[in-house]
């Protein structure tokens, strides 16, 4: 009896020990900043540090404990031992001696000196500082650089220290400081602040306590494995928060007297590249290129200062030296090459949008059938992509998209190059429902471009760019499509050839046919829609119908029985590699046809990439177990034309949980979750997703 107590007693603590273990509690400090760590009233956490955590977490299987407080008194509590991790914590030879620091760093920051957009300091752009009272955050390193700058630059400036963000900005906003220090990641436009002076910057890490070295291993090991898997999540968070400078809404004194003396902005446009741009039968600019600028005026508050004239030009290298001989002070589109920038003297804005390419073709694609590839004349674009991709074959020039589109229909060139909009457009057309389609392995970026040496002009572009929402250009492309793929007189002569010489023979008949033409061109038009919204490879939805889709639910409340899906393919890339892209090309096929039968009667499955998968679907919760179970058994008895097999890896959000996050978070959960799945099958299999 002794021994089997004793033994008993044993377990009992073993495994306690390995529960304590699987649950264990670590202690985070939580500190309010505007994009980093916030919490709303309704106890909702996010920023930067929350999902970083989070995804720490993970790997991990740490349950946190926040614990709440100003930046000094936290640090003190960190330094004691009474918390165990400190996020944002700068590292330097003091606090090397106080602190375990990880072998990586969880981001880089810059520090600036903030002032009030309004204040005329700003505008001289060498700001004086005497008698300012600058606020910085007590034991910060900011506070360090601040006070060493202050000694050595600005001794008139006094320094106000304080506990923390909170109380800092809000000392900054009543105007007790007439400067503050801070991050830009704390910054966001509506606080109208712009940075005057750079201090410097640094690493800054999730710092462990003293006390807790056996933190610090498991933290190592977690972040070794984020870093191998997701080599640019720290990136990717930046982009998620980082809202943009405030700095770009302010105009510096040099950029105000350039619009003063520079009122109209000429701006260069292709006449023959809708939905970018495009001239209307009346000689008037259309195209997305009329929304981009009306925007970007606005959002820097100039559109009464600033009046944009618009010039067409029937080629881009016509339309250049337009520019070089300063003709114009604007041309778009521009691809974003930058060695061909630099050669032409050119340059070049952030890029507006980055668009898929298609080759246009007849019938069944063969490597060997492209002879003959339809350029448009002077369309920088398509002409290098097609050296590029097609150097020895000959070139068959068109004077604009339609005729290349007739080019091919008609055999005198076997192939035309185009991006997605303008294959979505001209897909949408009568006559063209004899052409095929394929994605290349290429992207193309637009963007704008102005002269060497235009400054001012480029500082404006740059800052009017990076006001524009996330997808403005291509989101603003689907207004436009419809203007190329609309009924015309050629497509309705094309399809009802007997009924218009029918209707010259007879009025009766004509009347008949006009009738008969109305109804049967509405069903068109919707099959037209349909066509420009799915994916021609699978049949499924394709990215268009996605995003506008998701754009709509955004905009509503979600039922309960909603469920999110993300999927992807497991070893395509391996697939392609060792069997062929068309090997690649029948397994995405396969999975789709999968996904089709599983979620098709609850609603859409979208393919979104090249073996990007998701649905938004409706699911009776007394179903939902079951449906999202026979996805993990998707095609699995499947075998293709050369021996491969199906594999799924995907992450839903559904239930009761849906309805708490907002869009962006259902997405980024269940591509989350998609990946921990994706992550666990090669670790079960040990094939090596990266070949």
């Amino acid at each position: 009896m002794a021994c089997t107590l004793f033994f008993s007693m044993v377990f009992a603590m073993l495994f306690s020990g390995v529960s304590r273990a699987a649950e264990e509690t670590v202690r985070v400090a939580f500190f309010q900043g505007e994009n980093f760590l916030k919490e709303d009233e309704a106890g909702h956490k996010q920023g930067y540090a929350y999902d970083y955590l989070q995804m720490i977490s993970y790997y991990t299987d740490w349950k946190y404990e926040y614990v709440y407080g100003t930046w000094t008194e936290l640090l003190d509590q960190f330094y004691r031992g009474e918390i165990d991790l400190m996020p944002g914590l700068s590292k330097t030879a003091e606090r090397e001696t106080k602190a375990l620091f990880p072998g990586y760093p969880m981001g880089v920051e810059s520090y600036y000196i903030y002032s009030h957009a309004d204040d005329p300091v700003i505008q001289q752009r060498e700001a004086r500082f005497d008698g300012h009272v600058i606020g910085v955050n007590r034991a910060s390193y900011q506070y360090d650089i601040l006070k060493k700058w202050v000694q050595d630059e600005a001794p008139g400036a006094k320094i106000r220290l304080f506990d923390g963000n909170e109380s800092r900005q809000a000392a900054f906003v009543s105007g007790e400081t007439q400067e503050t220090v801070t991050t830009a990641l704390n910054i966001n436009y509506g606080m109208n602040m712009v940075p005057v002076k750079w201090l410097g910057g640094s690493d800054y890490y999730l710092a462990v306590s003293k006390s807790r070295p056996d933190l610090l291993e498991k933290l190592d090991s977690a972040l070794g494995e984020i870093v191998a898997i997701k080599p640019n999540f720290t990136n990717q968070l930046m982009e998620k928060y980082f809202q943009g400078n405030p700095v770009s809404m302010s105009l510096s004194k040099e950029e105000d007297r350039y619009i003063t003396e520079h009122p109209i902005l000429r701006i260069g446009y292709s006449a023959n590249y809708l939905p970018f741009s495009g001239t209307d039968p009346d000689g008037n600019v259309q195209g997305v290129i009329t929304d981009l600028v009306a925007n970007m005026l606005r959002f820097l508050g100039i559109e009464k200062r600033v009046s944009p004239v618009y010039i067409s030009y029937d080629s881009m290298e016509t339309m250049l030296e337009a520019l070089k001989n300063e003709e114009i002070d604007v041309m778009f589109p521009c691809e974003n090459n930058v060695a061909l920038a630099e050669d032409e003297g050119v340059f070049l804005t952030s890029e507006l949008v980055r668009v898929p390419m298609f080759i246009i073709f007849q019938g069944e694609y063969r490597d060997d059938m492209v002879k003959r590839v339809a350029v448009v004349n002077g369309n920088l674009f398509q002409k290098g992509i097609t050296k590029k991709l097609y150097p020895d074959e000959e070139i068959v020039y068109c004077e604009n998209m339609d005729q290349g589109f007739q080019a091919v229909e008609s055999g005198r060139a076997d192939a035309i190059l185009v991006n997605e909009t303008v294959k979505d457009a001209y897909f949408g057309q009568i006559r063209n429902r004899v052409l095929r389609a394929l994605p290349l392995p290429e992207n193309r970026t637009i963007c704008m471009g102005v002269n060497q040496g235009s400054i001012h002009l480029y500082s404006l572009l740059e800052r009017g760019i990076a006001a524009l929402p996330k997808n403005f250009t291509i989101l603003s492309t689907y207004e436009y499509i419809g203007i190329t793929s609309a009924f015309d007189l050629e497509n309705f002569i094309h399809e009802h050839i007997f009924g218009i010489l029918s209707g010259s023979i007879l009025a009766v008949v004509f009347v008949l046919g006009s009738v008969s033409y109305l109804i049967m061109s509405r069903r068109e038009k919707r099959s037209f829609d349909r066509m420009a919204h799915t994916d021609n490879m699978t049949g499924l939805w394709n990215r268009r119908a996605y995003d506008e889709d998701m754009e709509r639910v955004e905009k509503n409340d979600l039922p309960a029985d909603a469920v999110y899906i993300s999927a992807d393919l497991n070893e395509l890339k391996h697939c392609n590699d060792t069997l062929g892209h068309e090997a690649g090309d029948e397994m995405i096929r396969a999975a789709a046809d999968g996904l089709k039968e599983v979620l098709n009667p609850y609603g859409k499955v979208y393919r979104i990439g090249g073996d990007e998968f998701a649905a938004m679907v409706r699911i009776p919760r007394e179903r939902q177990k079951d449906v999202l179970e026979s996805l993990r058994h998707v095609k699995e008895e499947w075998i293709g034309t050369f021996g491969q097999r199906v594999s799924l890896s995907y992450g839903a959000v559904a239930g009761e949980e849906i309805r708490k996050m907002t869009l962006r978070e259902i997405l980024a959960e269940a591509d989350q979750r998609m990946y921990e799945n994706k992550t666990a099958y090669y670790k079960e299999t040990g094939h090596d997703r990266r070949k």
